[in-house]
């Protein structure tokens, strides 16, 4: 049932000697959602998933997974989580096929169907039989997928898994982060360093900084907040809005105060824009533009203040 609370941490904190890698950091994450943990390397991602995960013992705070305090030795509990980070743990010698075995065996799942299952949804069949060591880093990460999927786990926690991927594997495996979470109602947690990755995958993206989750936004709201835009400092918005609408045809923007007054649709007629507000008597004091990525930056450079 959607709605279950899968994750909670209450001023989750680790610190090590001198230096705090996660602050007080409280999450609430739901059945069948998709959330992002969006920041920099050593902004703390990697530290967190480690103590969601029971894996590192917290400085203070707590961590309930499917409604009880977690521990890393509860096997029951870890049997309901499937993990990636990378694709490390792959052993260079070992086929596909041998370490989705063996990964079926530790888990104690009866069948080989399984295997045949994963190696489908990974897009793994052809290369089956091929060793790591002889897998493009791609594949590699499918296989790494595979080995976390293959007891249907409700909670995946995924460390970076579209870190040096592109084009086709890219937009397979958020299709497949799509369908899991719509099919099966999992839940998955994921970190990143670009909101260009996640950003029309992801309900809800929180942005990590020194530690803390410094600002969170939903699915709507992360649309709406890192679209591409034109930003325009201008002396009279009113006038400028009109010029927009009636001489260019422009109705996508809106007027931030202050004399700014951002445009999100022909971004191309930059140059035309900044002509028709100049010959319209509207003074132009600065034309920029705003990409996803540096929204992105900018607010957490602001929010760290």
């Amino acid at each position: 049932m959607k709605g279950i609370t899968v994750i909670r941490t209450y001023s989750l904190t680790k610190r090590f000697k001198s230096i705090t890698a996660v602050d007080a950091v409280d999450l609430h994450i739901r059945r069948g959602e998709i959330y992002a943990l969006l920041g920099e390397p050593g902004s703390g991602k990697t530290t967190l998933l480690r103590l969601l995960l029971g894996l590192m013992k917290p400085t203070d705070g707590v961590v309930e997974l499917f409604g009880a305090k977690h521990k890393h030795t509860d096997r029951k509990m870890m049997e309901r989580i499937g993990y990636l980070h990378g694709d490390s743990g792959l052993l260079p010698h070992m086929t596909v096929v041998e370490h989705l075995e063996m990964h079926r065996k530790l888990m104690g799942i009866p069948g080989k169907q399984c295997i045949e299952e994963a190696l489908r949804t990974l897009s793994l069949s052809e290369c089956r039989h091929l060793r790591a060591a002889e897998l493009p880093l791609d594949m590699r990460r499918r296989l790494a997928l595979a080995r976390a999927l293959l007891h249907r786990p409700e909670l995946l926690v995924l460390d970076e898994p579209l870190h040096g991927l592109e084009g086709d594997t890219r937009q397979d495996l958020l299709r497949l982060f799509r369908d899991l979470a719509q099919s099966r109602q999992a839940t998955i947690v994921c970190t990143g360093r670009k909101l260009d990755e996640i950003q029309y995958t992801a309900s809800r993206i929180g942005l990590m900084a020194n530690g803390s989750v410094i600002k969170e936004f939903g699915a709507s709201e992360i649309l709406d907040h890192f679209r591409d835009r034109l930003d325009i400092k201008v002396s009279d918005t009113s006038k400028a809005s009109v010029l927009l609408e009636q001489e260019l045809r422009i109705h996508d923007y809106t007027v931030a105060g202050a004399g700014l007054i951002s445009v999100y649709e022909q971004l191309h007629r930059s140059a035309e824009i900044n002509r028709v507000l100049m010959l319209g008597n509207v003074d132009v004091y600065e034309l920029s533009f705003g990409t996803t990525e540096r929204s992105m930056h900018k607010l957490m450079e602001v929010t760290e203040c």
